[in-house]
């Protein structure tokens, strides 16, 4: 068996400022895929703030949950982890930055406050396997979303 990837992205809507339409950005995985809810998940989660611990002590943090560049930063973090590498992970910005060829969609809405979960990067009804809130997403349990056709 050839193993040629486990791609999947994140699309992050962002506020629209003005006469200007919505922010979009996009992060791309090629090998990530299997595990983007709990990743997506985990950097939603740090976005939210609390408390954290720093060699002064513990300090408070605030949510970012309403500030699309820190939220993103936030999820983007997460994916890469400590990766240093030149390919695995790309960033596009823009509204048309589909990937063609991904096997599993998450689209935030941070204006609205939605997630969705779709089975690649098609966005038709019959591909959407979870649309929620923030709270709903960050506290869904990762099995319970299915990833997979069951009729392919």
């Amino acid at each position: 068996m050839i193993l040629l990837g486990d791609r999947g992205q994140v699309h992050i809507i962002g506020q629209a400022w003005g006469d200007n339409p919505p922010s979009h950005v996009w992060f791309y995985t090629h090998w990530g895929c299997h595990e983007l809810i709990d990743t997506v998940r985990r950097g939603m989660i740090k976005a939210k703030g609390g408390e954290r611990e720093t060699t002064w002590g513990v300090i408070p943090e605030s949510s970012r949950w309403d500030d699309d560049e820190y939220f993103a930063r936030a999820i983007f973090q997460e994916m890469v982890g400590d990766h240093d590498g030149l390919t695995g992970y790309g960033i596009f910005g823009g509204e048309n930055g589909q990937h063609g060829d991904v096997y599993r969609t998450v689209t935030i809405n941070v204006p609205e406050k939605t997630v969705r979960v779709y089975t690649d990067s098609s966005y038709t009804k019959d591909k959407l396997r979870f649309e929620g809130s923030f709270e709903d997403f960050v506290n869904t349990a990762e099995e319970s979303i299915q990833w997979y056709d069951p009729d392919e």
